[in-house]
């Protein structure tokens, strides 16, 4: 059994509902004491969504609300990893300013039309600022995964090689006259910047863990930088990380089959960077209404790996149980679709304590 602290809350449940009644509980009738955690959420909304979840549950009851941060959002201006200041650890490392969306495209537009004259791979201003967003995507692609450039040229065969030269000519931007552009303007790429931020915050926590709890929620942990700073904080003394919706049900044979198109997959790499299995992970303590066993299996299976659905065989399941509450609606296009869709929301809304969520 590993040391580390890792909890799942049970896809169907209410998960920021569940995160906000286990910090409660953790804090008894003390609830000065949750001013000494620190919770890392993926986003600003889900921040929000933890905040109101406590207003909810406290009701007229006094309460100091725990430090919450977004774990993976950057801000805008600055690059800013909104942990830091809200950690209590301090200042951010000095590192130059990130530059901005908007600097960074006209930046980007420049140097191509330069290295436009050169090459000829633009027709014109349109087309370069056009290629400016792709590249300014691409370089944040290729950061938030922590690559390099150095492997392009060995990408396509030889027989590709005149077609592929004009493709370096192009990605010659980002890979030379962006780095210097950015240097002489002392300025770095937004997510190069949160990169470097969170491997301070990492390296500062391993040197001298924070005193109080620190608890990242509700992430998969699919950019590596995120990841990395999961496994640090399960490493803490009084850290601890709380998934959601953890597939138990799949066997082993499907689990280590599964690819980047499952939605566990994520989860399954962060699971191998803690060096955990699944038996490790323990069922968060403070549940408001457990999900369907049956249905939760059904669902697993429904997305269980195509090459390992030979499991199927023999195997049985209650769907009345599963589908218990679920409707189905069969309409005759889509307009009548549409409108039934809104009539349900629109139900949802009007009921008092009721919620909805739509996905396609």
């Amino acid at each position: 059994m590993s040391a580390r602290r890792v909890f799942d809350i049970g896809a169907g449940e209410p998960f920021l509902r569940c995160l906000a009644l286990g910090l409660l509980a953790d804090a008894g009738d003390d609830v000065l004491s949750l001013a000494d955690h620190l919770v890392l959420l993926p986003t600003r909304r889900a921040c929000r969504g933890l905040q109101d979840a406590f207003l909810e549950i406290s009701g007229d009851r006094a309460l100091v609300l725990p430090r919450i941060a977004p774990l993976g959002d950057i801000d805008e201006d600055d690059g800013t990893l909104a942990a830091f200041p809200e950690a209590g650890i301090g200042p951010a490392p000095d590192l130059p300013p990130a530059v901005t969306p908007v600097r960074r495209h006209v930046l980007l537009t420049r140097l191509i039309l330069d290295e436009a004259d050169r090459h000829g791979f633009v027709a014109g201003p349109e087309q370069a600022a056009s290629l400016a967003r792709s590249l300014a995507a691409f370089l944040d692609e290729v950061q938030i995964e922590q690559k390099g450039f150095d492997g392009l040229h060995a990408l396509v065969p030889d027989i590709f090689a005149e077609h592929w030269q004009r493709t370096l000519d192009i990605l010659s931007v980002v890979t030379e006259a962006w780095p210097r552009a950015l240097a002489e303007a002392g300025e770095m790429d937004p997510i190069d910047r949160r990169n470097a931020l969170v491997a301070a915050l990492i390296g500062r926590w391993n040197s001298a863990p924070p005193a109080g709890h620190v608890t990242a929620a509700g992430s998969t942990g699919s950019i590596p930088a995120t990841r990395a700073l999961l496994v640090a904080v399960a490493g803490l003394p009084r850290g601890r990380v709380v998934l959601s919706g953890l597939d138990h049900f799949l066997d082993e044979q499907a689990w280590t089959a599964l690819d980047e198109t499952h939605g566990q997959f994520h989860l399954a790499r962060l699971l191998s960077a803690l060096d955990m299995t699944r038996a490790d992970v323990r069922p968060w303590p403070h549940s408001v209404r457990p999900g369907s066993r049956a249905r939760q299996r059904l669902v697993s299976e429904a997305l269980r790996p195509a090459e390992t659905t030979g499991a199927w065989t023999g195997f049985r399941l209650d769907l009345d149980e599963a589908l218990q509450g679920v409707r189905r609606i069969d309409a005759p296009g889509l307009r009548e679709e549409s409108d039934s869709i809104a009539l349900v929301l629109r139900h949802a809304l009007e009921t008092p304590g009721k919620t909805a969520t739509l996905r396609s």
